[in-house]
């Protein structure tokens, strides 16, 4: 069952799947796309110690470079 942890339209949904924490971050200027990545043990650390600005740091560098997270990218369950 998804649960939204931390949501901001149109840049990042932070969504909690049965205990995985997924992060979904929109990239472009022109044409919008979403990149979804599961977090690691690292950066699901980072959140449950610091909440939204624990997961900024990831979302700017995700929409910054999002072909550097290819091999991360998956898709949030159903």
């Amino acid at each position: 069952m998804k649960k939204v942890l931390a949501e901001v339209p149109w840049e990042y949904g932070l969504y909690d799947y049965d205990g995985k924490l997924f992060l979904e971050v929109s990239c472009g200027s022109v044409a919008i796309f979403e990149v979804v990545i599961e977090l690691n043990a690292e950066e699901k650390a980072a959140w449950e110690a610091k909440g939204v600005p624990g997961i900024m740091p990831l979302v700017e560098k995700v929409r910054g470079a999002p072909d550097r997270y290819t091999p991360r990218r998956t898709k949030l369950p159903d």
